[in-house]
Parts: structure tokens; sequence; C-alpha cells
């Protein structure tokens, strides 16, 4: 350009029309500010500063609406963008602090919708709207994906319903990020459950907040919370395979609530330990637990102790097959197993190497997934207890797994919250989503989808169709 701006360090700009006014934001000694020139950049048209913002404030994106009225400040280091007047300087709404660095941002051409990117390859879309008479509203984010293996560089709309991303992946993708499948949140609560499981019948969703002391019962077709009950601290809780009862953990207690399908309480089960994971027998007869001792059978009408087997390390987590043939159960320090049920009673140590924080059984019970703390997926075959692939990918722990009902597709999330779609048959990986399952329905047509249980930015869940 023929001209000099005059200023220390220049982050980001963008034109506004051919010559019209264009946004830059820049940061320097005299602290954060925005400017706008003209079109030839030869006269400062105006701006705000640091007199208009907080001392630690600096913008390293910055990006003009379509009315050119609003003007979207994009901060790297706290993922955060501010929404700001472009006469007064003065922020008009921000969106909440991401878990990663920003990378891009964008406004829709109505001016209706906006767009981040990371440096962890993930987008989030906004929807922007103002109220007549009131501020500028930015609606919690709904769409949030993971678009890019890699760095997310760019993102742009090329009209309000479609997107265009590019990364380090070395890909350009295009989206319709607000064309989702049939989706209904959870209402009533602001908070991801601990604990989610849908009903034999897939009509009602089971939910445990641990941190509000509440297990609420929802419709799985409205999202509509039909019954709230007090209980300390659940963690966990399970319908058994009829759908009349239900098995509910506490956190803070070695006990086990039983209730009947409506929440009411029939007895309390007293363990001998604090109980880390729990699972109910095909039958429903008997419930399965596992703590640092062992695992224990409970017959499930009255309580009584039926079984135990003793286990050489701290358990985490305890499965049942489909056939009830087997229990198998995982832990700290390698420990990884089956415990025969309907022979001699054996059990059979999987060379595992790392510890095991998640477990299922596929459908046909050939095949034990297990997910672990050093971000492996490993497919076991039951009947011989030999390792038949690793799935490689996840760079957290993995906390869960989930077999499709035809056995061919299986689903894992970590502990970050993102996850991955994997081809049993090819043994490769189809997807990434920045969402983790919390559960999976028997007949393999929805899921819960939601996110982390500490992260208090988004803590939406859905239940939603698969397509």
């Amino acid at each position: 350009f023929p001209c000099h701006i005059g200023v220390k360090r220049v982050k980001s700009f963008v034109f506004k029309g051919l010559a019209q006014i264009s946004c830059q934001n820049v940061s320097g000694q005299m602290g954060n500010a925005g400017q706008w020139w003209n079109a030839d950049l030869a006269h400062w048209a105006g701006g705000f500063g640091k007199n208009n913002q907080p001392p630690d404030v600096q913008f390293d994106f910055g990006r003009i609406s379509p009315d050119g009225h609003t003007i979207a400040a994009g901060e790297y280091h706290t993922g955060r963008v501010r929404l700001l007047d472009r006469e007064t300087g003065e922020m008009a709404a921000m969106t909440p602090e991401y878990r990663e660095t920003l990378s891009d941002l964008h406004i829709g051409p109505d001016g209706q919708a906006l767009v981040t990117g990371y440096n962890n390859g993930q987008i989030c879309c906004f929807q922007l709207h103002e109220p007549e008479g009131a501020s500028l509203i930015i609606t919690p984010h709904t769409h949030a994906f993971l678009a890019h293996e890699g760095v997310t560089r760019s993102v742009r709309f090329v009209n309000p319903e479609t997107l265009v991303t590019c990364g380090t992946d070395g890909r350009v993708k295009i989206w319709k990020p607000f064309q989702v499948p049939w989706r209904k949140s959870l209402r009533s609560d602001l908070e991801a459950p601990h604990s989610v499981a849908f009903s034999p019948d897939e009509k009602r969703l089971l939910s445990a907040y641990a941190s509000k002391s509440t297990l609420s019962l929802y419709d799985s077709e409205t999202g509509d919370r039909l019954i709230k009950q007090s209980i300390h601290a659940p963690v966990q809780a399970i319908w058994s395979p009829v759908g009349r009862q239900v098995a509910v953990r506490s956190h803070a207690s070695n006990q086990v609530y039983f209730l009947d399908a409506q929440l009411r309480n029939q007895f309390t089960l007293d363990c001998p330990l604090n109980i880390s994971a729990m699972d109910y027998s095909p039958d429903g007869k008997f419930l399965a637990t596992i703590d640092r001792d062992g695992i224990f059978l409970f017959r499930t009408k009255d309580g009584k102790l039926t079984d135990k087997y003793p286990l050489t390390d701290t358990g985490e987590v305890v499965r049942y097959s489909h056939d009830g043939k087997w229990v198998a159960y995982g832990g700290r320090n390698e420990l990884l197993g089956l415990w025969a049920l309907r022979s001699d009673g054996r059990s059979v140590k999987l060379p595992n190497i790392s510890d095991t924080l998640c477990l299922a059984f596929s459908a046909d019970d050939h095949i034990l997934a297990t997910g672990h703390s050093d971000g492996i997926v490993r497919l076991w075959q039951v009947e011989g207890a030999k390792l038949l692939a690793e799935l490689t990918g996840h760079s957290k722990s993995v906390k869960s797994v989930h077999f499709s009902p035809d056995g061919h597709t299986l689903v894992s999330s970590t502990i970050e919250f993102t996850c991955r779609v994997w081809s049993i048959p090819k043994g490769r990986c189809l997807g990434v989503l920045d969402h983790a399952i919390h559960a999976l329905s028997p007949s393999g047509k929805k899921i819960v989808t939601g996110y982390s249980i500490h992260d208090p930015i988004y803590p939406t869940t859905f239940i939603q169709s698969i397509d």
C-alpha cells in the first residue's frame, strides 16, 4: 500500500465494500485498539481503544458485520469473541471462554450467525439475534464439531446456510452447519449428566446429576422432564433389562438404591465398600458391582449377596455379556479379565498394558471392546482371549465405548469429549465428533450427546436421531 497507517502491530484487517470502511484490529504500546480507515488507507475514520476495553484484552482477529454496525473482535488465548458497537466501542455481547485457542472467525452475510475456528481443528457456530429494543444476544452454540485433523486455518460463510473451512490437513470442506438430524435438548437441566441411560423401550431417559443430588426421568421424544427425584450424589443410574427397576449408585457412600420405574424407593443395598461400577445381568435377577476388593453379585429382588470374585487390584468397570456367560472387568494397573459364570467360574486375564476405563460387548458377544488411559481402544476375541486390533487416534484417555446393534460400528469418547466412530470390519476411523456420546439406545437409532460434566461453558445435552 502506498501509505503508512502509523500503528505498532497490525494483527488482521478486512475490507467492507469497495470504497467504504475497512476494519483493522491492532495492538501495541498504546494498548489494544481497533481502527477504521477509508478504502485507500489514506484517512483514519474512527475506532475504539484502551479507554473502551479492559487493559488485559488483546484482540487478534477483527471482522465487521455486513451492516457495518458491529465489530467481532477475537482473542487468541481465551478463544472468546466480543461483539462491539462500532460507534462507541462498547461491548454488546461475548461468547464464553473456550477450551482452545482461536484461529479464525467470521460473521454470516445476513448478520445472524457467527462461526469460530480453533487450533485443535474444531469449529463452533453461534446464532445472533437482536430483539426489538434490546441488546444483541449470542445463543449458546448447538453446532460444534471437529472440522479438520490439525488446525482449522480459515472459516467463511458462503451464504447464510453454507460454510467453507480449510485446515492444516490440506482439506477444504463445505458444511451445512444448521441442518442437523432430529434433535431435542434435555429441558430443565443446564448441566451435563454424570450418567445417562435409555429405558429398554426407548421411551424414557434416565439422567443422574451428582453435583445437584438429583435423578431425572425424561421423555425421550420431547426432552421434557417427567420426574425429578432427590438422591445424594448419584453418579450412575441403570435400567433393569425389562425396565421395571432402576439401580442408582451414589458417589458419596457405599449404597445402591433400588427404585421402581417411577423412581420410588424399593430398598437400599449396603455394599462392603464404595463401589466403582455396576451392571444388571441379562435376565435382571442379579446386579454385579466392582470395587477394590472384587466383584460381587447381588440378587435384585432382596439385595442378598450370592457370589464373589476377588481381584488383585482396584476394579473400576464391570459388564455382563449379553448371554450372561461372562462378566468382564477392568481397572487400575493393567487389570483386565473375563470371569466365566456358567462353567467352572474361572477367570481369564487379558494381556493389558494400561488402566481400563470402559468395556462393551458386541451384540453376539464375540468381541469385547475396552477403552484405556493410553488413549487406545482394544478389541478382544472373547473365546480364546485373543487381541484382535488396537484402534489408535485418541490423544486422551478413553472413557466410554458403545457398539452398534449390528456390531459393525463402534463409538468411543474421551475425557476431553471428542468422539471417534470406527468401522469394526475395516478397523479404521470413519469420523470424528466434537462431543461425547453419553448413551446409545438399544435399537441404535438414537443417541444422547453432550459435553463434559466439568465444562461450564456448553453443558447442553441432546437426544438425537442417527442417520
